[in-house]
């Protein structure tokens, strides 16, 4: 199927948008697990590593730990998980925040965004300004039950969500253009 016509998408910018995008970075991250947030690798790994190291310390050397041993430690239990808990709904709200934050500097909040697909060129037009790119900027589109994300490095996209289309054949028309045009097309 050869795309001769030009698709278009309207849609506002809102946090909303915002955090969709967000999602379909995250959905298959192809960071390094390197670089991924120090939080993840105290909590999830660290921490539990840390309880057990205790619990068996004060019991004989490096057996399994009696009922009697966890219920001594289990004053130190608790407070491990509660940290946990803790510094996980701190992460969580800071994670939110930095992300409003983010939304809230961006000249396009609010703000009514056009989207022209063509054969050659995306062209991205709002009240504030326009930008023209070529399919070849794009590294890798994400399709997801919520739109698009079209990658231009790993952790940086543009987000078109499907209500943005007048139809559902320009979605599928979309999908199939970016399927052909660009390196790496993958559905979530």
């Amino acid at each position: 199927m050869t795309q001769t016509t030009n698709i278009t998408a309207e849609f506002i910018w809102t946090f909303d948008e915002m955090q969709a995008m967000q999602e379909a970075l995250a959905v298959m991250a192809v960071t390094p697990k390197a670089s991924r947030s120090g939080f993840s690798w105290i909590t999830y790994v660290l921490l539990p590593i840390a309880i057990v190291i205790m619990i068996m310390d004060n019991s004989t050397k490096y057996k399994l730990p009696s009922i009697a041993t966890i219920k001594d430690n289990l004053p130190v239990i608790g407070m491990s998980v509660l940290l946990v808990l803790v510094l996980w709904t701190v992460f969580s709200y800071a994670q939110k925040h930095n992300l409003k934050q983010a939304f809230f500097q961006s000249p396009d909040y609010n703000k009514r965004i056009y989207v022209t697909f063509g054969p050659d060129e995306v062209v991205i037009a709002s009240e504030a300004s326009e930008t023209k790119l070529k399919w070849i900027r794009f590294i890798e589109v994400r399709r997801t039950s919520k739109g698009f994300c079209f990658l231009q490095s790993p952790q940086a996209g543009l987000w078109i969500p499907i209500h943005a289309f007048k139809s559902t054949a320009d979605v599928e028309s979309l999908a199939e253009l970016a399927r052909r045009l660009t390196p790496k097309f993958t559905i979530n």
